[in-house]
């Protein structure tokens, strides 16, 4: 039993280390881990707590600070933008008849589920690293005093072995759940960690409670509720009331202090050990899910309905006798092919690709045009955008129809650049009502709006084209969209949620979006050469 798993993980890893989409992933959490480590003397720190008197306080930058604040990058990025990393494995199993062949085998489910959980934390543990890496080299640039190994490493490795392990559970669980396998699993995931995963252990630990009613949260896979329960309990007592972590900037200066880093206490360490429970009953629920690759083998309801409904019988088709038809009646068809018409088509099958979402995207964009107090309701219009934009880009790779794509007469030379205009007269079709509303009320706005959408488009192409799947943009894209409901202009790319990401937010859109794009047509010009 030991080798088959063995085999399956090594090969399943190997693939994913050969992918472009490794690469950007680990290019994007180098960014992030060198961003959310600040250098020492500026007006941003990891860690910051606040005095009654109002002043600011920060550790020194000392290993045992850098191991804090990876902790917390851990927890946050090895739970939300880890399942985008690995999901979709049993999927394209699925899709390239590799699943079929699989099931014809004696390898039982729980042992190919199990294999491509174990699969799923080695490559998230590879990720991880990176993070360490990046930890370890700012502290060899900004650092103070002695190294301290435990300190660096101990939060981390706690609270993020058993995030990632629940991570690849969730990821594995929804591959194989009919509805959450698909594109809407993008979204429901950013979701489910939203309230499942934050909300609900943020509360029953009582952050933002009294400090004598904060407890370590019992159900916490993320271990972010639990570990903030610690780290409070470490920053002298005046300040824990208002303790701020992440990549916090302020106005005021900020006074740099000795600190001792995280006492971790036992109930932490049992806790964070009997969350590796909770992998293995979402395990189990995968495989009585599992179909084995057989659409026969539907879940229980499906059965049910069959049994009560059962087929009708088919109707017996007469067919009559043919007419004569006179070839030269024909009319002949000239085929005349050119960029505008292939961008029109492409548009037209982004609508016609989903049908059960088209009309939902159609009621919320029209919902976009009405005015709203609280949260905008263009929000749920951007939402709607990633299940209908992530996998356009690699819509034929995913079904294996590229060859017959590319054997077309009239399709462009650049596929990139193809979809890029497509996807972006999509956006723009369904903002056609926010920009009616906003050429009444706001009309700077629609400049920003317009901008959007061509950014909106190149990034899900070019994140497509990369990876070839949707997980990429779906990621960041929601990230960008919770970021700019919370009040903050940078993640606002469409400019419908808050007026636009601002120059700063643009400059950065552009630059990341103009890169991956950029990547993305030299990729193209390497495989067709």
């Amino acid at each position: 039993m030991i080798e088959p798993l063995l085999a399956q993980v090594r090969a399943e890893v190997t693939m994913r280390l050969r992918s472009p989409a490794t690469l950007v992933a680990i290019l994007a959490f180098l960014g992030l881990a060198a961003l959310w480590l600040p250098a020492p003397g500026g007006n941003a720190a990891s860690l910051i707590w606040e005095t009654p008197d109002g002043r600011l306080y920060a550790p020194f930058y000392t290993s045992a600070y850098v191991g804090a604040a990876l902790a917390i990058l851990m927890g946050v990025l090895l739970t939300l933008a880890g399942y985008y990393l690995v999901a979709g494995s049993v999927r394209r199993d699925r899709e390239t008849g590799v699943g079929a062949i699989l099931a014809a085998t004696p390898l039982p489910s729980w042992q190919y589920l199990l294999g491509k959980l174990l699969a799923h934390t080695a490559y998230l543990f590879v990720i991880a690293g990176t993070g360490f890496a990046t930890g370890l080299v700012l502290w060899l640039i900004h650092g103070t005093g002695p190294f301290q190994p435990i300190a660096f490493f101990g939060p981390g490795l706690l609270v993020g072995i058993p995030a990632l392990v629940f991570t690849a559970a969730m990821a594995v669980l929804f591959d194989v759940t009919p509805v959450l396998r698909t594109k809407a699993g993008f979204v429901a995931w950013f979701f489910f960690f939203a309230l499942a995963v934050m909300a609900i252990p943020m509360e029953t630990s009582g952050v933002d409670g009294p400090q004598n009613q904060r407890k370590v949260a019992p159900f916490d896979p993320s271990g972010l509720a639990s570990y903030d329960v610690v780290l409070r309990a470490s920053i002298p007592e005046e300040g824990r009331d208002k303790v701020s972590s992440g990549h916090v900037i302020v106005r005021k200066p900020i006074t740099r202090v000795d600190w001792p880093g995280v006492t971790i206490t036992g109930t932490f360490v049992s806790l964070r050990a009997l969350t590796l429970l909770l992998p293995v009953a979402i395990l189990g629920l995968a495989v009585l899910l599992f179909d084995r690759f057989d659409p026969a083998r539907g879940g229980g309801l499906r059965k049910l309905l069959k049994r009560k409904t059962g087929a009708a019988p088919a109707e017996a088709v007469v067919l009559g006798p043919l007419d004569a038809i006179s070839l030269a009646s024909l009319s002949p068809i000239r085929a005349t092919p050119s960029f505008p018409a292939a961008v029109l088509a492409e548009t037209r099958l982004l609508w016609d690709s989903a049908p059960r979402l088209r009309w939902v995207l159609l009621l919320a964009a029209l919902a976009a045009a009405f005015p709203s107090d609280t949260v905008p309701l263009s929000a749920a219009l951007v939402l709607l955008l990633v299940p209908a934009l992530s996998e356009s880009a690699a819509r034929e790779k995913l079904e294996g129809t590229m060859p017959l794509i590319l054997g077309q007469p009239g399709v462009p030379r650049s596929l990139v650049i193809w979809k890029t205009c497509a996807a972006a007269l999509f956006v723009l079709a369904l903002e056609v009502p926010s920009l009616v509303k906003l050429a009444v009320t706001q009309p700077l706005q629609i400049p920003a709006v317009l901008a959007g959408a061509v950014l909106t488009a190149a990034f899900a192409t070019a994140a497509g084209s990369l990876t070839g799947g949707g997980k990429l943009f779906s990621a960041l894209f929601l990230v960008g969209w919770y970021v700019a409901l919370n009040k903050m202009p940078a993640g606002d790319v469409t400019g419908l949620l808050v007026g636009g990401p601002g120059i700063g937010g643009f400059a950065f859109w552009l630059v990341t979006v103009g890169l991956l794009f950029a990547v993305a047509l030299l990729r193209e010009g390497r495989d067709r050469s």
